[in-house]
């Protein structure tokens, strides 16, 4: 799959937008995707990326996006835009399955209803992480393609460490204005902040050109000054301080999260309304030079309110997003068979039609110990293997796999596997939902095997179905013969398991059914 983060190092804008790139570049890899980032603009950058994690394909370009006009450069399963620069996303709309637009300042939601309406294209999503849309508000067909909240924040994990709320302060004050500072206000600030605080730390970033690094004012008993630091190391001032003083931008939500006291100073007019929303929740507390002791005398512990939310919800995000563009890619290529069926009140889902959260309670059953330890593989399946397998399902016809629903309620997975159409043969495979209640009336096992009946022999017209068990597997053993299964032969030693560190090789029983309708 290719995806690809587009943004921007642009002087006045600071490294808010690399950062944040960077952090959901960090995110797919963590799930096994590598992604493309293009930084446009100068390389200041390049000092706090070799500060970080490392992660693959950073690009420096100068070229403007729009400009770009090599396919290869423009095709993408998943393009994601972080600037302030484009308002027109038509030619990467064109050549992306899914569009996701970064929106601070709720600029781009005409493009996006425009498109959802006029073009009927709704693989077009805007990420405004600072909480400005009021979704319930918005008609659905809109709101459902917005991704508004501090729940999906884009913090480095460093962040989320829960061992960093409970160390004791070190520092009174910690400031960090982020960006480049180019009006040195960490300067002005230390030095007013001195007149009534002892312990203070000040981070500059590594674009900071002031005066604070080379000045002899500061009693360094007094102040601590880091330069170009690490994001764990930020963390740790930021938790270790019993007030935070910052400037908009992402910095903000990473005060949020660790100090319970946040003051901000705006330094930037694209975070007015950002600031403004904060402070209306009662966030952050919004102060302007000189600074004073009694502002911050009326202390408020707003960090229970808030903190457990922030960032929460970005791995939803970000598995809904790849299992949109799998399904348009499914879609596009419209592969004959892939059908869903019904009999009765139950309903089986073919693999490929699923939705996003049907997809991911797969992963759950697939990987539950009592669904591993019968499968050739007991291995841990990760999200991206799981992906690629649904995915590679698209162009398989002699493989079909279906979520079993009855009244809405997962009931179990069937799959047919070797179809030869030719001599109207199959294998199946059949598991149940293992987080379902037993229930004494109902033989779940037996809706299962009704539904893979219907489907091979009145849909495919097979003549037999064939099925592998192994031979210690009494209880299942037992259901396939009710289910009027016959035994008819046997793999001999085809199965190896482990007991008590010794290799033991059991015996795989085939069964199989004929089709009574021919």
């Amino acid at each position: 799959m290719k995806i690809r983060i587009l943004t921007e190092n642009i002087k006045g804008l600071g490294l808010g937008h690399v950062v944040r790139s960077y952090n959901l570049a960090y995110e797919f890899s963590k799930i096994g995707y590598e992604v493309d980032l293009f930084i446009r603009g100068n390389a200041d950058f390049k000092n706090f990326i070799n500060k970080q994690e490392k992660i693959n394909n950073i690009y420096v370009l100068s070229i403007q996006w729009e400009d770009i006009k090599n396919p290869n450069m423009l095709e993408t399963d998943i393009c994601i835009i972080d600037s302030y620069e484009i308002n027109n996303f038509s030619i990467f709309l064109e050549h992306s399955r899914v569009l996701v637009i970064f929106d601070d300042d709720l600029r781009h939601l005409d493009f996006l209803t425009n498109t959802i309406k006029y073009n009927n294209n709704k693989n077009i999503f805007l990420l405004n992480i600072n909480g400005l849309y009021d979704t319930q508000s918005i008609q659905k067909d809109i709101s459902n393609n917005i991704f508004s909240g501090l729940e999906y924040v884009l913090l480095n994990d460093c962040f989320k460490d829960s061992n960093l709320c409970n160390l004791k302060y070190k520092y009174e004050f910690f400031v960090c204005l982020g960006g480049e500072d180019s009006k040195d206000k960490s300067m002005e600030i230390s030095k007013q902040l001195q007149n009534f605080s002892k312990y203070i730390a000040v981070v500059v970033g590594p674009n900071y050109k002031g005066k604070l690094l080379d000045s002899n004012e500061f009693n360094k008993q007094n102040i601590a000054v880091f330069h170009n630091i690490t994001q764990k190391e930020i963390a740790l001032l930021m938790a270790t301080s019993k007030y935070c003083i910052v400037s908009g931008g992402g910095i903000v939500f990473e005060a949020l999260k660790l100090c319970k006291n946040v003051y901000t100073i705006n330094l930037a007019f694209n975070q007015d309304k950002q600031l403004q929303v904060l402070e209306s929740k009662n966030l952050i507390t919004q102060i302007k030079l000189p600074l004073k002791q009694d502002m911050f005398n009326n202390i408020k512990d707003k960090k229970n309110y808030i903190s457990d939310k922030i960032g929460v919800s970005i791995h939803d995000f970000i598995s809904k997003i790849i299992m949109l563009s799998i399904n348009q890619n499914i879609n596009s290529i419209k592969q004959k068979g892939q059908k869903n069926f019904s009999i009765d009140n139950l309903y089986a889902i073919n693999f490929c039609n699923m939705t996003n959260k049907e997809i991911q309670n797969i992963l759950k059953y697939r990987n539950h110990p009592f669904i591993r330890n019968k499968m050739y593989s007991d291995n841990i399946i990760d999200e991206k293997t799981h992906y690629n397998f649904i995915e590679s399902l698209k162009n398989n016809e002699y493989s079909k796999y279906f979520l079993v629903q009855e009244n809405n309620c997962d009931i179990g997975v069937i799959n047919l596997i070797r179809i030869n159409i030719k001599h109207k043969q199959a294998y199946l495979g059949i598991y149940k939902n293992p987080f379902l209640d037993n229930d004494k009336h109902k033989s779940y096992g037996h809706l299962l095997m009704k539904m893979i009946k219907y489907i091979a022999f009145k849909h495919y017209n097979l003549n037999m179905l064939y099925l592998e068990v192994i031979s210690i597997n009494e209880i299942a053993i037992k259901f396939y013969e009710k289910e009027g299964f016959k035994l008819l032969g046997k793999l001999e030693n085809g199965f190896r398991i482990y007991e008590n560190g010794e290799e033991i090789f059991h015996d795989i029983l085939i069964y199989g059914i004929k089709n009574i309708d021919k």
